[in-house]
């Protein structure tokens, strides 16, 4: 099977909710092709689906991924958000690798994403190096939108809710929500739209847009 055929099957198998099938799709063609990342990604990616829940595996294939291409930010970006919302966060190992990263590549978004990550680490005795973070992952690409809602609630947990405001405000324009034919053809191994709404911050459901919308215009 060709790859764009079975991408096809894939997203007709998870409009489906047949999440297991897809999962044996990918595991065959990596029998046949072990260093695509692409497929590692999606098989990471439907690890975190929750009617599959396997962690440990997510980290797996994100290991395989980061072998077949070091040089791909995506291994190490998503490694970083399973350990943060999964497991027990960011350790120091994995700070340093992300900072490493950032420092190599010249791609200000991937460097911003990789500092917006890693700023995760940060524990809240260090709001301030945290905060400072933040701001450096905004410094280094305005055009996403999670590193100011990060800060923001930073700003509201700190009673700096003019400040917090702005951030919203300045997020704003960058975020789309998702429209129902997203949902009607979401692909439960669509790593990119995992990144999107996680660490970018660009795409969001449609009621945390509403809500936000009202937030910013005072309504």
């Amino acid at each position: 099977m060709q790859h764009n055929e079975l991408l096809k099957e894939i997203r007709s198998l998870c409009g489906q909710n047949k999440v297991f099938e897809v999962e044996g799709l990918l595991e065959e063609a990596l029998t046949r092709d072990k260093t695509n990342i692409d497929l590692w990604l999606r098989l990471a990616r439907l690890q975190l689906d929750l009617h599959v829940c396997d962690y440990e595996k997510c980290l797996e294939c994100l290991d395989h991924a980061h072998e077949a291409d070091p040089g791909h930010p995506y291994p190490l970006l998503l490694m970083a958000y399973v350990h943060e919302y999964y497991f027990a966060g960011i350790d120091s190992i994995l700070f340093h690798k992300l900072m490493n990263f950032a420092a190599r590549t010249e791609q200000k978004d991937v460097q911003s994403m990789l500092v917006y990550m890693a700023s995760w680490h940060c524990h809240d005795e260090d709001g301030a190096q945290r905060e400072k973070m933040l701001r450096d992952s905004i410094v280094l690409y305005p055009d996403h939108a999670q590193h100011y809602l990060v800060l923001s609630w930073r700003y509201d947990a700190t009673d700096r809710h003019a400040e917090a405001l702005e951030m919203k405000k300045l997020a704003f324009p960058h975020i789309r929500a998702i429209d129902d034919l997203l949902y009607e053809n979401w692909d439960c191994t669509d790593y990119e739209a995992l990144i999107d709404e996680h660490i970018r911050g660009t795409l969001t459901t449609k009621e945390n847009y509403d809500s936000l919308f009202r937030e910013v215009n005072g309504t």
